[in-house]
């Protein structure tokens, strides 16, 4: 701003100082040419002097972009020679890759992490597939002595406890357990998970409940032997159990008192006795209801007992069951011997084969085919079923009956007709 202001004034100076000139005297040729060539070198003065620190700032400039030039260059470089290290690693990567020894175990080192995520997802898979095993939905399933793992896994899946009895099976040869799964009675959730199922199998204490169904029309050597079997009481020690408490109850006989069914104890509460117990006990519950039809009978209690037992075994169809009770009140009123061929077997324990003639003789008091009246005790224990049809039976006159192939009931009224209903059927 300072040098415009002193070149302004500097111009004003020689225009007033030409003014003056041109005034005093006109100008010659001669005195203009000296004028042009005065105002040349004036002018070139004036350009000189300001050109000067113009100068200097170019060429301070002109360093600067020098030395930016420098360090661009400079930078560059070392990106270039930072490319060069990186191709120097790639072309280094590349050659590794080409050797067969680090492909192999590269390769053997990506199987296995697979093989091991494989293995996570499967246990995962095992651990959770399924309902919520607090859901309250059980299912009681008894694994027989020398049953194999595969058997076993067999039995999960269609009693509804696992979802695959492959994939359990798979789970246990993986734990390296499918000889070391413990026959036994258990109680699982249905769809669990396979770790607790194999935990369980594995220890059998480790179910906390136990749960043994009397079937209708089993004696009590055959429930001991059940038991036995399970591993859950030393042989004979059921047959004492029942005893006991026949004594206790003042019974004059147990067999037929216990009522057939479940019954579901906790491990630490179950034994012998109590299962011996329980089960008179549920009979006792049930005669509550047949308080009136049993005051009401011609038969003792105990008779009664005694002619539910011997319907028991005669047939596990519930609609047959008031018909053969029919019968044996029609004997027993005629006072015909009843001819009941499973008091016999009762008394031998000779159930599954073919009686012969001297079976018959040695039965003594069990022997029906010449005996009269009923057998000194049940023959088995009794359901439900059988129990009403001995307190409700049908009314009839027959006093015959037998079962063909299938199962199927033919009466007759005399011995003649049942000899031709064997001839027929049999």
């Amino acid at each position: 701003m300072e040098n415009r202001d002193k070149k302004a004034l500097a111009v004003s100076k020689e225009m007033n100082k030409r003014s003056r000139e041109y005034t005093e005297h006109a100008p010659t040729r001669e005195d203009a040419k000296k004028i042009v060539q005065k105002r040349k070198e004036d002018s070139r003065r004036k350009i000189e002097a300001t050109r000067r620190p113009v100068s200097r700032k170019k060429e301070s400039t002109s360093h600067a972009k020098k030395q930016r030039v420098v360090s661009i260059q400079a930078k560059n470089s070392r990106k270039n020679r930072g490319k060069k290290k990186k191709k120097r690693k790639k072309k280094k990567g590349a050659s590794f890759l080409k050797n067969p020894h680090v492909i192999l175990i590269s390769a053997l080192i990506i199987a296995v992490c697979i093989a091991l995520t494989l293995i996570t997802i499967f246990s995962i898979r095992s651990m959770s597939a399924g309902v919520d095993p607090d859901s309250g939905t059980f299912k009681h399933i008894t694994i027989e002595k020398g049953s194999t793992a595969s058997s076993i896994a067999s039995l999960l899946e269609e009693e509804g406890i696992v979802e695959s009895g492959q994939d359990f099976l798979s789970y246990v040869d993986r734990m390296g357990t499918s000889t070391a799964l413990n026959a036994g009675s258990y109680h699982f959730s249905l769809s669990s998970d396979y770790q607790s199922v194999h935990e369980a199998l594995r220890d059998q204490k480790s179910s906390k409940m136990i749960t043994v169904t009397i079937y209708d029309g089993s004696d009590i050597e055959m429930i001991d032997s059940l038991l036995a079997q399970r591993q859950l009481i030393v042989p004979g020690e059921f047959i004492e159990a029942a005893d006991q408490v026949m004594k206790e109850r003042n019974l004059s006989f147990i067999e037929g008192w216990l009522l057939g069914g479940t019954y579901t104890f906790e491990r630490e509460e179950f034994s012998p006795y109590a299962l011996a117990d329980e089960s008179v006990e549920a009979m006792m519950e049930e005669l509550k209801a047949y308080r009136i039809p049993i005051v009401e009978s011609d038969r003792s209690l105990e008779e009664v007992i005694v002619i539910a037992s011997m319907v028991q075994r005669e047939t596990q169809d519930p609609d047959q069951m008031p018909f053969i009770a029919q019968v044996i009140y029609n004997r027993l009123e005629l006072d015909e011997p009843l001819g009941i061929d499973a008091t016999t077997r009762y008394a031998l324990s000779k159930w599954d084969e073919p009686l012969e003639k001297g079976d018959f003789s040695d039965s003594e008091d069990y022997n029906t085919r010449s005996r009269k009246g009923l057998p000194p005790t049940g023959i088995g224990t009794v359901g439900e079923e059988a129990l009403n049809a001995a307190l409700f039976p049908s009314h009839h006159d027959y006093l015959f009956y037998l079962h063909d192939e299938k199962g199927e009931l033919h009466p007759a009224k005399t011995y003649q007709e049942h000899l031709e209903s064997i001839e027929r059927y049999l």
